[in-house]
């Protein structure tokens, strides 16, 4: 479908641009609109939410990124969604640019039922 592809780019142009909060916005838009994302469109949503992450010594820009990641996961749980080895690998590289986050992704892969891949390590 037409409309769901315009979305799914319009997210993918947010990833790239680092602007997660576009990102969630367009999703936001694309549910009201009827149309159920996919997983590749939170991945794209997730993965917008790097730089953020790498700018979080900005003043407001702490934890940001890595918030706005978790929310975006949980998110697509709750539609019944299920993650794939690449939403994972979009998580977890988040938590590997805010630093720190070591037990937090151990216990995050645990609680998966994914077979990794060569970019998740």
């Amino acid at each position: 479908d037409h409309v769901a592809s315009a979305f799914a780019a319009a997210i993918a142009a947010c990833s790239k641009g680092g602007r997660p909060d576009k990102a969630a916005s367009i999703l936001e838009r694309m549910e009201k609109s009827g149309i159920n994302p996919t997983v590749d469109v939170f991945d794209a949503a997730i993965l917008a939410c790097r730089p953020v992450v790498k700018r979080r010594d900005e003043p407001g820009k702490e934890g940001e990124g890595l918030q706005m990641a978790e929310l975006l996961f949980h998110r697509m749980r709750k539609l019944r969604l299920q993650p794939q080895t690449s939403t994972y690998n979009a998580v977890l590289a988040v938590m590997a640019d805010f630093g720190g986050m070591g037990e937090k992704a151990l216990d995050l892969l645990g609680q998966a039922n994914f077979t990794p891949n060569v970019y998740t390590f």
